[in-house]
């Protein structure tokens, strides 16, 4: 059996998995969740075993939203670092890597300050280390004309739930590609 052919299976056994895992959260989501046997086969298999796995900070509250975009990260070549709360993303910024960011607008404050994924984008564009990270915002929720103002001044691109995940995994690959281009030509 070929490599081809291993990725191959390798994804169909993750559909399996995430279909399963679907089923026993709620079947109610599966519509919502826009992940179909196509998605799966479209998004390459791994990246090769010795290149860069960019990874993403997923900021989303919904467990099984989190779940599951994590797990077409993973599929995809990333390596996903999921985050309920505002602090939980900031802590996963000082000890991990990140290359880009997934970030819901409505998450849970424990504190109480009413911080968003729209509040931690402003404030990651404050900090050197991630003030040019590629940022996706994945919500469910319509955000204000303010929001948007907002989120486009932070250069970050606005996805509606329930888009289909891969067109999280373009867009960062996309944005990811470009940032990697100019270290190539220098070297």
């Amino acid at each position: 059996m070929g490599r081809e052919e291993k990725e191959r299976i390798a994804r169909y056994v993750l559909l399996v998995k995430l279909t399963v895992m679907v089923i026993f959260t709620g079947t109610a989501l599966l519509p919502f969740l826009a992940v179909s046997n196509h998605d799966i086969c479209s998004i390459p298999a791994s990246r090769a075993d010795n290149q860069f796995m960019p990874a993403v900070l997923v900021l989303e509250d919904d467990p099984c939203v989190s779940t599951t975009l994590c797990t077409v990260l993973t599929l995809a070549g990333f390596t996903p670092h999921p985050a309920r709360t505002v602090d939980d993303a900031l802590a996963i910024l000082e000890t991990e890597r990140v290359d880009a960011v997934s970030l819901d607008m409505c998450v849970p404050d424990p504190k109480g300050l009413e911080r968003s994924g729209l509040s931690l984008l402003a404030i990651l564009r404050t900090m050197p280390d991630h003030a040019s990270l590629p940022a996706v915002i994945f919500t469910g929720q319509p955000l204000s004309i303010e929001e948007e103002d907002a989120a486009r001044n932070l250069h970050a691109q606005v996805i509606y739930k329930p888009e289909s995940y891969t067109v999280i995994v373009d867009y960062l690959n996309r944005q990811l590609q470009r940032r990697r281009v100019p270290a190539r030509l220098g070297n």
